[in-house]
């Protein structure tokens, strides 16, 4: 584990382009914490009504801390593929304007499936460029298991629903995991520097 965590060594400009993912992944992180709260309060809003009405705020802050990142994380981002794999989430979001999509509920699933699955190929790509080998890992396991979900919600009649709740939130958890995985390789290579 020491070998591993030792092998990135960062020049002047390396050490620039880390900090600045680390600010981008820091963004993303407190976006998906704020995010997770405000999901729970929605949540607990079927039993306390009042909650809907000051929710709006924390989720505007979810977007903005989330949106930030992802600009944050275009701008570093040095793979042009890795880069246009991280825009998959938006252009998913606009196939989910054809009607003929929103009718189907394993087409939808199909649509995030296949979209987070760019998204985490193109973290793959950018971090097995920069040589972070367990982040690396992680966002590999990830896309598989994003893989094999949406197979599954889109093969087995009935189950897209479920596997799309379910799944999604799991592997929600899994990205931002894979996002603070990412974060303390990228500390402990500028600690070293």
């Amino acid at each position: 584990m020491s070998q591993e965590r030792s092998e990135v060594v960062l020049t002047k400009i390396e050490v620039a382009q880390a900090m600045g993912l680390v600010v981008a992944l820091r963004f993303l992180l407190w976006g998906a914490a704020v995010s997770a709260i405000t999901g729970f309060a929605l949540l607990q809003a079927g039993r306390f009504p009042q909650l809907l009405k000051v929710l709006s705020i924390p989720m505007l802050f979810a977007i903005y801390l989330l949106g930030t990142g992802h600009v944050l994380l275009l701008l570093r981002f040095s793979n042009r593929t890795a880069r246009f794999l991280l825009l998959a989430p938006a252009i998913g979001l606009m196939t989910l304007t054809v009607s003929s999509v929103l009718t189907s509920p394993p087409l939808i699933a199909a649509v995030f499936g296949l979209s987070l699955l760019s998204y985490l190929v193109g973290f793959s790509r950018q971090v097995s460029e920069l040589s972070y080998r367990r982040a690396a890992s992680w966002f590999g396991l990830s896309s598989k298991a994003t893989l094999c979900l949406t197979l599954i919600a889109v093969l087995v009649p009935g189950a897209a629903g479920v596997v799309s709740v379910v799944g999604g939130m799991v592997l929600a958890l899994a990205t931002a995991v894979g996002w603070q995985i990412w974060l303390a390789e990228l500390r402990d290579s500028l600690a070293r520097t």
